[in-house]
């Protein structure tokens, strides 16, 4: 490739980009900032400096939870009454599981 061959391409690639870029323009036209996101500084500030944005109660790792009383309802879910109470009858076998005629 010469070199007026490669001139050529490079002043034929600004001269078809010109108009591309041209439609971007408009919208910087409305725009009296250099950078898209201008005007956020003080937004940015605060998140920034939030130190923790979850409530006290929130880091609480130490769930008080009674495992026999966890234990009762996973068996009842299982057996597909989950849903039925104390002096209800229980609501069938909805969990697709096989029926159980024994007690667990």
């Amino acid at each position: 490739m010469t070199r007026y061959q490669l001139t050529a391409r490079v002043f034929l690639g600004i001269l078809l980009a010109g108009p591309a870029l041209a439609g971007c323009s408009e919208y910087m036209d409305r725009k009296d900032t250099i950078a898209f996101n201008a005007g956020e500084a003080v937004q940015a500030n605060i998140v920034t400096h939030v130190t923790d944005p979850w409530p006290a109660h929130a880091r609480n790792k130490d769930i008080a939870f009674s495992g026999e009383r966890l234990a009762r309802a996973t068996r009842r879910y299982e057996l597909g009454s989950g849903a039925a109470g104390a002096g209800q009858a229980p609501a069938g076998n909805g969990g697709g599981a096989p029926a159980s005629s024994g007690t667990p």
